[in-house]
């Protein structure tokens, strides 16, 4: 979780899974994307997540929607590189 002036601006979730770290989550503030502290508090994230996987001994494995670039650039500018790509069809039922 990254702080500023007494609130949560950013937070991420992770957990062991099979051998990895399983990153489901990255949130930062959607009033910071646009501003100069948005960088800042995702580095600090990326940290916290290499950090943690690090001191477990663990690789990497994040899942985003393939339409989700924000995401994608994000995990890819802090190591983890595109291992796989797959497509999942939902069918909703009325």
């Amino acid at each position: 979780m990254a702080e500023s002036e007494g609130r949560v601006v950013g937070f991420t979730t992770i957990a062991p899974e099979r051998g990895r770290a399983r990153v489901s989550l990255i949130a930062v503030d959607p009033a910071l994307i646009r501003g100069t502290m948005a960088p800042r508090v995702s580095h600090a994230l990326a940290d916290a997540i290499m950090h943690w996987a690090e001191e477990r001994k663990l690789g990497i494995h994040a899942v985003t929607q393939g339409r989700n670039v924000r995401t994608q650039r994000f995990i890819q500018r802090y190591g983890p590189h595109v291992h796989g790509i797959s497509l999942y069809f939902h069918k909703w039922y009325r």
